[in-house]
This record gives structure tokens, sequence and C-alpha cells, in this order.
């Protein structure tokens, strides 16, 4: 199952080329991510205890993105580990025909992490069960 976000791109986003800077879809994934887990996860996550970490990110240019474009980022779960899980990222804009293009794929592995003990952790049963009802098929 995908999850939408709407990015809408700002000024300072923009590299002298009049395109969006390579390191600026990080912040979008960044965005995408916060999105995907505030529309799936309910209040009450203590982040200290069952925190998550990042430890890597790759993108794929396909087409560059600029100021007025319309576009969105379409997150979804590619696979779940026991400490770790992987989403997967595609930035999206329509075209004059309004048909949805992808310009960017993305891939970030993420690891569940207790703050506290600075120790990786088995992932959350109850983040396991939404994280692998949203892989993709």
């Amino acid at each position: 199952m995908i999850c939408k976000t709407k990015i809408h791109v700002r000024f300072a986003d923009i590299d002298s080329m009049g395109h969006v800077n390579n390191a600026t879809y990080l912040s979008y994934f960044e965005q995408a991510r916060i999105d995907f887990f505030h529309k799936n996860f309910s209040g009450g996550w203590d982040w200290k205890k069952d925190g998550l970490v990042l430890v890597k990110n790759e993108l794929e240019y396909l087409l560059p993105v600029f100021l007025n474009d319309d576009i969105s980022i379409h997150t979804s779960v590619l696979s779940v580990g026991t400490k770790s899980f992987t989403f997967h990222y595609h930035v999206v804009k329509k075209n004059k025909e309004q048909k949805e293009i992808i310009c960017c794929k993305g891939t970030s592995v993420l690891v569940t992490f207790d703050h506290q003990s600075q120790k990786s952790i088995t992932i959350p049963e109850k983040w396991k069960t939404v994280l692998l009802s949203k892989i993709s098929k």
C-alpha cells in the first residue's frame, strides 16, 4: 500500500541550474517518512525507547523537478526484517496531460533503536504488523 505525501517545492530547494537540488530529495523523503508514521501509527509513541535510526539512503535521479512542478512522494514498505525495514519512494510529478511520471526513485533503511540503552532493538510487534501490511505487492 502506498502513502502519498504532497510536497511544495520551495524557492530554497532550487539550485543554480533551476531544478531541485539533489540533496533536497533527502529532506523530501524525511517528510514522507514522517507523514507515513503519522498516518499509520497512533499516538503515545515513546521515541526514546522505541526509536529509529536512519542507516542508509539510495537515490536514482530520472528527471528534474522544477519550482512550479506539482509533486508528491509515494512511499511504500519494501521489506521488513527483525530489527530493520526499508522504505521505497517515488518522486512523482504530473506532466502537461496530468499523467504521473516518476522523477526520482529512492530507498531508506531504518533500524529500530532504544536511545536510552543505545542499542538496536527488535521491531515492536505492533509496528511489524503495520509495516508488513504496507509492503508493496
